[in-house]
């Protein structure tokens, strides 16, 4: 089984990295894109709708064929709800 990892952020949020739905109660995104807070062809961000953070989407690979842009998913957790992400398991990831 893979060690459950999060890294913390210069804002002092958790990303995990690879997932799409919050680690904490599995809530999706908003899907309403007048709540996004950041939308372009580089990066999203997205509320999730349970409140316990973000959903962000990089693009990796930015390119002028959208069939060959490498998008990644991962979930930033707000700080007051780190200790929930660390009950369920989850520790801080070593750079």
């Amino acid at each position: 089984m893979e060690a459950k990892k999060f890294f913390i952020t210069e804002t002092g949020k958790a990303e995990v990295l690879s997932i799409t739905t919050c680690p904490i109660c599995g809530a999706s995104r908003e899907n309403n894109l007048d709540s996004w807070d950041y939308v372009s062809n580089r990066w999203n961000k997205a509320p999730l709708t349970c409140g316990h953070g973000y959903w962000i989407t990089q693009n990796l690979n930015p390119t002028d064929d959208a069939a060959n842009d490498d998008w990644q998913d991962s979930i930033l957790i707000k700080p007051e709800y780190i200790p929930e992400l660390e009950a369920l398991g989850y520790s801080v990831a070593s750079l």
